[in-house]
């Protein structure tokens, strides 16, 4: 989201409140704040291509995010963003279309896309939004702790949270393996937390990405 249209947290409250009241203009407001950032997650599945089916499905989860936002809600006594929470609603509606899409097409043939280089690529909140990145770290911790993963998979991981900047080539170099090798133990981390119903709950809490 760009500077000029990012909103406080103030400002947020007060056109949240005033939408529901019926000021349609609040509402076009905070549309037009978090359209940009919609599209971007939209084209993050699609190693930055544009697909307008994709990208209408983020808007329709932003729409659903608005209807859905609990203006009561708080983690460890302070408020939830708006962000953190429609993040999780945007990235499930996109998924969904992959989904009925991967029917009848491969989505990373048709997209020209690859796994993401970072575990936590879709995690980008604003890193002042304390509750998002709690909810990052609870996560990170629970994937190390479980049993499923072998222990190359949790150096590969433990990599990525150490240096978030790193990637595919750079943690093959540290560990001695290739590329696709790091590919591969990303790859078994997000089926673990997909099975794991404890790391999915934390998974969607933090906004992660399962789909590639």
């Amino acid at each position: 989201m760009s500077k000029d249209k990012s909103l406080s947290a103030a400002e947020e409250r007060v056109l949240f409140q005033s939408w529901r009241d019926g000021n349609e203009d609040a509402g076009n407001v905070i549309v037009e704040a978090f359209r940009g950032w919609a599209v971007t997650i939209a084209m993050n599945y699609c190693g930055g291509r544009r697909d307008d089916e994709i990208i209408a499905s983020a808007l329709e989860g932003l729409a659903d995010s608005m209807r859905l936002f609990d203006l009561s809600r708080s983690v460890g006594g302070r408020p939830v963003r708006f962000a953190s929470f429609a993040r999780i609603v945007v990235n499930q509606t996109i998924q969904r279309q992959i989904t009925s899409r991967s029917k009848s097409q491969d989505h990373l043939a048709y997209c020209g896309s690859s796994l993401p280089e970072s575990i936590t690529d879709t995690v980008v909140e604003d890193p002042s939004t304390k509750d998002q990145k709690e909810c990052v770290d609870r996560l990170m911790e629970l994937i190390l702790a479980s049993e499923e993963l072998q222990p190359r998979a949790k150096q590969v991981l433990k990599i990525f949270i150490d240096n978030p900047s790193s990637t595919l080539k750079t943690a093959g170099e540290q560990l001695g393996i290739t590329r696709e090798g790091v590919r591969q133990h990303l790859l078994k981390i997000r089926a673990a937390v997909a099975r794991d119903e404890k790391l999915l709950a934390a998974a969607t809490e933090a906004g992660l990405k399962l789909v590639a």
